[in-house]
């Protein structure tokens, strides 16, 4: 907004106190909340922005200009403030946070059971594939038994083939050589004369037709070794490596395992966490609100509170645009609801009455705006204007952050370029620093206790 006299930014903080101190609450209609707010847009230099000293106007502050830079009367140590934190709603915010504690609950209880079937489902996979692993393991050494056996019965076969073929050619010559002839043979030996006759008889055979029956079955029995020491051959092959196999299934499992008992963890800390959402809101320090954690009010109620109290400019989708600031919010762990009142304060409501930015620069945060500034930074769409605000309310709350800690490649400066990184933790210290006015984060919690008390009306109580 235009710089104001001294006496006017007393007059604000005056009627700031009194509003903290009305026991109505902040949620009052919505013409009366609307009439409290700057006609336009407040002055604001966060860091990476062009230097914003104005000393033409009356207890006008100095800030940081580009790259963090020191300017005289900049604070260079965390120094107490000029304005006490308003306390936050707490009756609408238990009413709102029940509700959304029910909801997330259920939310996060049903993400941590299909997790947690998911990782069950796996370590299953996991074990039926180690047991076939080890069936086919079992079965490859059954096979390699087997073609032992018969591959020892083969050799046992041609063995005895050899033993039988040798010892009928040796009969045959013993026989062929043996003097007389069958006739001779009878009458000389009664007693084995029969026997020697059929002997002869046979080693006549054998010298003929046996002997090469007797061949052909050595032949046969060598072939049969061949094929059974083959069939051995392949059964090893197959064999072989399924140690490996089975030392992978078992690690896959091992890995589903522990993969199953984080998933299990984690889903059990998602339903905690979600059981103590808003517990850091119900309690604040001395300072409020810290700018890191998680967002208590849904993109509908936001949406629909910046309608009820102002005028936003008719080209902003403002439930597309509340879904920015929760998504960016999660994403860079800011709380996206207040970074919503944050920009509520900086644009009139959305309406950019009197603003050096426009609804199509796409800046909700007077970001590269200052009193002496012909303008501020313009971003390319709605949802790079809310990430460029809330990545630089990360930079602001922490220190020594880098590009790489970002959620989303940045959008403005990167952390690196911005010297003030970790200057204000709390919504109440960007006061000076982000904007000019000392009261600038009362303003932000002010506007946030009124927009707890909205969605609270909106919102049924939690069984």
């Amino acid at each position: 907004m235009p710089p104001r006299h001294r006496t006017s930014r007393v007059i604000t903080a005056a009627i700031a106190v009194a509003l903290m101190l009305a026991p109505a609450g902040l949620a009052g209609a919505t013409g009366a909340t609307a009439a409290q707010d700057p006609p336009a847009p407040s002055t604001t230099t966060p860091a990476g922005s062009p230097a914003a000293t104005d000393t033409s106007v009356p207890g006008a502050t100095t800030t940081t200009p580009p790259g963090g830079a020191t300017v005289p009367g900049t604070p260079t140590t965390t120094a107490p403030l000029n304005y006490t934190a308003p306390p936050i709603d707490s009756t609408s915010l238990t009413r709102l946070l029940a509700a959304r504690r029910v909801a997330a609950t259920a939310l996060a209880q049903a993400a941590a059971d299909a997790a947690n079937m998911v990782a069950i489902t796996a370590v299953a996979t996991a074990r039926d594939h180690l047991a076939q692993v080890q069936a086919n393991v079992a079965g490859a050494d059954s096979a390699v038994q087997a073609a032992e056996q018969a591959a020892a019965a083969a050799a046992a076969e041609v063995d005895g083939a050899r033993r039988t073929l040798g010892a009928a050619v040796v009969e045959s010559y013993q026989l062929a050589n043996t003097s007389g002839d069958p006739v001779s043979a009878r009458q000389g030996d009664m007693l084995n004369g029969l026997q020697r006759f059929d002997a002869y008889s046979h080693t006549t055979t054998y010298s003929q037709a046996a002997l090469g029956s007797l061949q052909r079955r050595v032949r046969e029995a060598r072939d049969r070794l061949d094929q059974r020491t083959a069939e051995l051959d392949t059964a090893r092959a197959s064999r072989h490596g399924l140690d490996d196999d089975v030392a992978a299934a078992t690690d896959s499992l091992s890995g589903a395992e522990r993969t199953a008992a984080a998933v299990a963890e984690a889903g059990t800390a998602s339903v905690a966490k979600a059981q103590d959402l808003g517990q850091d809101l119900l309690a604040p320090g001395l300072e409020g609100p810290t700018v890191l954690g998680d967002s208590a009010v849904g993109a509908a109620d936001m949406a629909a509170f910046a309608m009820a109290r102002g005028r936003p400019d008719p080209s902003i989708d403002m439930t597309a645009l509340a879904g920015y600031y929760l998504a960016e919010g999660q994403a860079e762990g800011v709380r996206g609801d207040i970074a919503f009142a944050q920009s509520i304060l900086e644009t009139g409501t959305f309406s950019f009455a009197g603003s050096k930015v426009h609804p199509t620069d796409n800046n909700y945060a007077g970001i590269g705006a200052c009193d002496s500034c012909g303008g501020g930074t313009g971003y390319p769409t709605p949802e790079l204007g809310v990430r460029a605000q809330v990545q630089l309310l990360r930079i602001y709350a922490t220190k020594d952050l880098t590009t790489k800690d970002l959620g989303h490649p940045p959008a403005g400066r990167p952390p690196e370029k911005v010297g003030v990184r970790g200057c204000c933790d709390t919504w109440m210290r960007l006061s000076g620093k982000w904007a000019t006015g000392t009261g600038y984060g009362v303003k932000i919690l002010e506007l946030y206790n009124q927009m707890l008390a909205f969605a609270a009306a909106r919102t049924p109580s939690a069984p």
